[in-house]
């Protein structure tokens, strides 16, 4: 899977607010143009006596649930636990986790709060 970068992940908090603040004005609301055939669930997981993360993709054919791929990665964590402010911790990982996928997921399911 290609990912396209559309900002940096590094940055202090306040950055970071600006950044979702224009990120908010891409969001779209709209029924899926085409049939879902493949779902990917992401999710991410920590050391706890480390700065490691661990990022876990699977992809399952829909609707028959079979499971057809799975990555996983590791790397350092450098952002914060900060309430309101978890993408800019998980994302990184998450997206090193994503390009490695060969199929393309029609949708994924991540864990949260709504939007942010």
């Amino acid at each position: 899977m290609k990912i396209r970068q559309l900002h940096q992940w590094n940055v202090n908090i306040a950055t970071a607010r600006s950044i979702q603040l224009q990120l908010r004005q891409m969001l779209k609301f709209q029924k899926l143009a085409k049939p879902v055939h493949y779902i990917a669930g992401a999710d991410v997981s920590y050391s706890r006596k480390s700065n490691l993360g661990f990022a876990a993709i699977t992809i399952f054919k829909y609707p028959e649930m079979e499971l057809c791929e799975q990555k996983a990665v590791s790397m350092p964590i450098k952002f914060p636990y900060i309430p309101g402010y978890l993408t800019f911790r998980e994302a990184p990982i998450l997206l090193e986790a994503f390009q490695k996928l060969s199929l393309l997921p029609d949708l994924v399911l991540f864990d949260g709060q709504g939007i942010a």
